[in-house]
């Protein structure tokens, strides 16, 4: 079984504001850090459940937040970085082998939602993007390219309003909320180190 997984930054445990996820201020090494544990967790689970290889695509912003080191030390992982130069966007490399499944960690609702402080489609800057006249995400977005590629898509971990929208679009996805939404403004999470185990099991 071979594995895609679409990691992300802002679903990661706990994100409240932008500043979070950006390099160079001050709570950025602390979710860099998280994000690692994270995807390390969702890989030692896909190792678990019988991955032969599993492509951990770094897909948030310019593709060079996961620190290698953080990955679990297996010949079957693979660690993609940078902006690959293809259509996928935060699926790119999915279109260069047979995965039989798809995972996404630390996503995130879309522009469209009210369900985090950090809902956004890509950038700021779409108020709205629709296909069909569908309110996209990125993680939909991203779903449908899996699919075009005859990939299921299996898990999600992210806040809670993504984890909604994933089951929605597709029953019987498994996912783990790593946050949610409380009065508008802050956000409510569980302790990281339980959300990581949540996310290996």
């Amino acid at each position: 079984m071979k594995v895609f997984l679409s990691a992300d930054i802002e679903g990661c445990c706990g994100v409240a504001f932008i500043h979070d996820m950006m390099p160079g201020k001050s709570w950025f090494p602390y979710f860099q850090k998280q994000l690692g544990r994270e995807v390390a967790a969702a890989c030692e689970g896909a190792l678990a459940a019988g991955a032969e290889k599993i492509l951990v695509r770094d897909s948030h912003y310019l593709g060079c937040n996961i620190i290698p080191t953080d990955l679990p030390e297996d010949e079957r992982i693979f660690l993609s970085r940078g902006v690959p130069h293809d259509p996928y966007v935060m699926m790119g490399g999915i279109q260069d082998d047979k995965y039989d499944a798809a995972i996404f960690v630390a996503s995130h609702s879309g522009r469209h939602s009210r369900d985090t402080n950090v809902a956004h489609t890509f950038t700021d800057a779409l108020e709205v993007f629709t296909i069909n006249g569908v309110n996209m995400s990125e993680f939909t977005l991203s779903a449908l390219m899996a699919s075009y590629n005859n990939v299921p898509v299996v898990f999600l971990s992210g806040d809670k309003g993504a984890c909604d929208e994933a089951e929605d679009v597709m029953p019987g996805i498994t996912t783990v909320s790593t946050f949610e939404l409380q009065g508008g403004r802050a956000v409510v999470a569980q302790h990281p180190n339980i959300v990581v185990r949540k996310i290996r099991e």
